[in-house]
């Protein structure tokens, strides 16, 4: 399992902290190592977090000393990354995020395993609105994006 944070500066602190503990809680139900990353326009290098076997505070001190990035929202450079590599394209992705990304005009493949979460649900109109018009940006790339998206 990949998850990617969105670190931009759309989502404050909180709402980082509150994916982190989230995709704690998901790693330690499902019983698996997480590969974690953290986007904005920038795509930080990958970090492979053990989980089991730790508390949840040992698990989010590791993510902690994760660099998390910040600038603006770019998913199509998650996508380039996941399709360079035959594991990765295996892999079941998940993009926590805000949904504050709107599709390119140009074709790009949609990794097959990759979906969408909201970041928190502290302002969930706003986060749902968002979540429409990510989902209208992607038809022409990826006309089933709608059961890609976790909400």
């Amino acid at each position: 399992l990949h998850i990617y944070l969105d670190g931009s500066g759309s989502v404050s602190e909180r709402m980082y902290q509150d994916g982190i503990k989230s995709c704690i809680k998901l790693a330690k139900k499902m019983g698996v190592n997480l590969y974690f990353s953290s986007f904005s326009d920038y795509l930080s290098q990958p970090a492979k977090l053990h989980v089991k076997g730790k508390t949840t505070r040992q698990i989010y001190d590791e993510f902690k000393s994760i660099p998390k990035v910040t600038g603006g929202t770019d998913y199509e450079q998650i996508w380039h990354y996941i399709n360079k590599s035959a594991r990765r394209r295996q892999r079941v992705s998940i993009i926590i995020s805000d949904f504050e990304y709107t599709a390119p005009n140009h074709y790009v493949q949609h990794p097959r395993f990759l979906y969408y979460a909201p970041v928190t649900s502290t302002n969930w109109n706003y986060v749902t609105s968002s979540a429409e018009q990510f989902i209208k940006s992607m038809t022409n790339i990826c006309p089933t994006i709608r059961k890609h998206v976790l909400m």
